[in-house]
């Protein structure tokens, strides 16, 4: 029922912002090329926030409403390659997607993340993926849609985020390229499946901290020993390995 009203959450935010570019546009666009194009970039520019749907926003005052898509628009490059809008047909991770509704059903889900993270916990975790996206691990991916899409569970994932932000933390001793090196390699680091294979459950950083001292006996830079953790849970659990 969930993943049901997920979608149609996501059809309605995309139906909505259409049909809000084609009013804006009027007679000026060729509706069977330009549409989606137009409606990133007006989206982007703050010209068509007024149909962004999300349920978060029912009952919520106008005013706050416009403050939140302010704040989420400092943060709108983290949805995009490269940080661009120019480039939002190819910011979904690990797709090959030709329809552009999927796509820009996508992208709009992703900022929608965004906003919900920032009325919850406000902008710190912004700041912390900000930060991330900008290293060499993440520096040819899309972050939050490659987290999203990894972690499979949008309450763990900012579970993990929120204590990665905390100043005295579990995580306040890792770097942030240690904490990006973390997010490329989460399964079996950040969280792993329950013995029943129904959900998820967050790795205590005492779990992940015993789990690589078992490893530096034979490895001494950081990332060998988090994909090897990495590499090793996905040989027993079964699964195939994507690095």
């Amino acid at each position: 029922m969930e993943n049901n009203s997920r979608v149609e959450e996501s059809v309605k935010r995309l139906e909505q912002l259409k049909q809000a570019t084609i009013l804006d546009c009027l007679a000026d666009i060729d509706l069977n090329n330009d549409l989606y194009d137009a409606m990133i970039h007006k989206f982007a520019e703050g010209k068509i926030d007024d149909a962004f749907y999300s349920p978060m926003f029912k009952d919520m005052d106008i005013s706050f409403r416009r403050e939140l898509l302010d704040k989420g628009k400092k943060y709108l490059s983290l949805c995009f390659f490269e940080g661009s809008p120019d480039c939002w047909v190819d910011s979904i991770e690990g797709s090959s997607f030709e329809d552009p509704d999927l796509i820009c059903g996508k992208i709009l889900d992703n900022y929608n993340f965004i906003l919900e993270v920032i009325k919850d916990y406000g902008e710190d975790i912004l700041e912390l993926l900000n930060r991330i996206q900008k290293t060499k691990m993440f520096s040819s991916n899309v972050l939050i849609d490659y987290l999203r899409n990894v972690f499979d569970d949008d309450a763990l994932l900012k579970e993990v985020l929120l204590e990665m932000t905390k100043k005295d933390g579990d995580y306040s001793d890792f770097t942030d390229s240690q904490k990006a090196i973390l997010f490329m390699y989460p399964e079996g680091i950040l969280f792993e499946e329950n013995e029943d294979g129904d959900k998820k459950r967050r790795i205590s950083v005492l779990e992940l901290n015993n789990k690589i001292n078992d490893y530096t006996d034979f490895y001494v830079d950081f990332e060998d020993i988090i994909s090897n953790i990495f590499i090793d849970y996905r040989l027993d659990s079964k699964e195939p390995i994507h690095i």
